[in-house]
């Protein structure tokens, strides 16, 4: 109840609040997201319920197997097969050299961790 009684105070952002302001907005808002969120919840456990029960009984594996076999080859014959031309400028062949080195990889992992490192520094203590 303290959510809904905030929620009908709010005016606007900048603004203080006011009471009872909104209160058929605040109300249509909750119910509709407490409506909502009670229906998600229940389709999610309906589903592990009954998909549950299919893998117990193992109605549909066979099925699915034969599926999963049927797509794959669809996946195998239909990859393209073409090979790949890079460009041959110095740029090119330098920058993909870098890019793809060990230890490009390596300096930028170890610059991400020192950068988060440095935002944690600078917001510590902060609430």
């Amino acid at each position: 109840t303290n959510v809904w009684y905030s929620a009908q105070d709010t005016v606007e952002p900048g603004v203080q609040p006011v009471e009872n302001a909104n209160t058929l907005v605040a109300s249509v808002y909750l119910i509709s997201f407490i409506f909502m969120g009670s229906f998600l919840s229940l389709n999610l456990f309906v589903s592990f319920i009954v998909d549950g029960f299919y893998s117990a009984q193992g109605a549909n594996s066979k099925f699915d197997d034969i599926q999963y076999a049927t797509f794959q080859k669809l996946i195998v014959t239909m990859w393209p097969n073409t090979k790949k031309v890079f460009p041959s400028a110095w740029i090119s062949v330098t920058l993909r050299r870098l890019t793809s080195s060990q230890m490009y990889r390596f300096g930028s992992a170890t610059l991400l961790i020192i950068n988060i490192v440095c935002m944690t520094m600078k917001h510590q203590g902060q609430s």
